[in-house]
């Protein structure tokens, strides 16, 4: 039953995913060539204002369109589960947990998506860009990709192994945040949408919050540590410092990921209340 749960959600959700990811093609396309063909700098001019305003409107475009498909999948999540539509849904001969874990992995898959066409095209954009936002020395460049090359494993195939696994479990971990949110708002009795937006806000704060207690104190002790090491701070230190980090959050929301899924299946079972 849970194959047919996902095949069905995928065919119910996959026009607007797909729309976005060709807006984000389109307006990456646009920007690589105009980048590409636009006049660098002057050796005395330290910037090129219109340049990075029209860079920086594109960033934020971009996340902009990658922030609607995640408003949509918390929407389409409350639409089907506690509007009119729940109660034919809720009907199904499926455990709650089959709902959820349908909805979450195709939402998860479609963030996954979006967000790896996002930083694919992007680095290319920033690259094509940069030599057109300000006059610097072409090997300036190189040094940028090696730098996030050294915080990423060193390598492309390290930066593969960094990234894709953490991506994943970043995606499946925005989904369920965004599905718990929904559920904790049909707790309250009214204003549910808001409830639901200020519980999706506050997780992601508390969270926040929490990872600033334990990030701000071992960056502040590398930095302190090794201060008189500029050479070996930006090329080693710094980058074995990030991947400690990349690691440590890949676990940690996959447990978080863990509670709020329970959390979750624990209201629809327990504390069901449709609009």
């Amino acid at each position: 039953m849970l194959k047919k749960l996902l095949r069905h959600e995928w065919l119910e959700t996959w026009k607007i995913p797909a729309l976005i990811s060709s807006i984000i093609l389109a307006l990456s396309a646009v920007s690589a060539l105009y980048f590409h063909f636009a006049a660098s700098p002057a050796p005395d001019v330290e910037l090129n204002v219109g340049n990075t305003v029209l860079f920086l409107g594109y960033v934020m475009l971009i996340c902009s369109v990658s922030l609607i498909l995640a408003v949509y999948l918390g929407v389409r999540f409350y639409k089907n589960l506690y509007t009119d539509e729940g109660y034919l849904m809720h009907t199904l001969p499926v455990k709650p947990w089959m709902l959820l874990t349908s909805k979450a992995l195709v939402a998860s898959a479609w963030l996954w998506i979006v967000n790896l066409l996002m930083l694919l095209l992007i680095l290319p954009v920033t690259m094509a860009a940069l030599p057109k936002l300000a006059y610097f020395d072409p090997g300036d460049l190189s040094m940028v990709s090696e730098s996030l090359l050294a915080t990423l494993g060193g390598s492309i195939p390290g930066a593969l192994f960094y990234l894709f696994p953490y991506l994943i479990v970043n995606c499946a971990f925005t989904a369920i945040t965004l599905y718990t949110a929904v559920c904790l708002g049909q707790l309250f009795p009214r204003h549910k949408v808001l409830a639901a937006i200020l519980c999706y806000l506050g997780i992601n704060a508390l969270i926040s919050t929490a990872s600033s207690f334990f990030i701000l104190p071992g960056m502040t002790g590398v930095i302190i540590t090794h201060a008189d090491e500029a050479e070996q701070f930006f090329s080693l230190v710094m980058p074995a410092f990030m991947r400690t980090i990349y690691i440590i959050s890949f676990f940690v929301e996959i447990f978080l990921s863990a509670i709020l899924f329970f959390v979750s299946d624990y209201i629809m079972r327990k504390c069901l209340n449709l609009d």
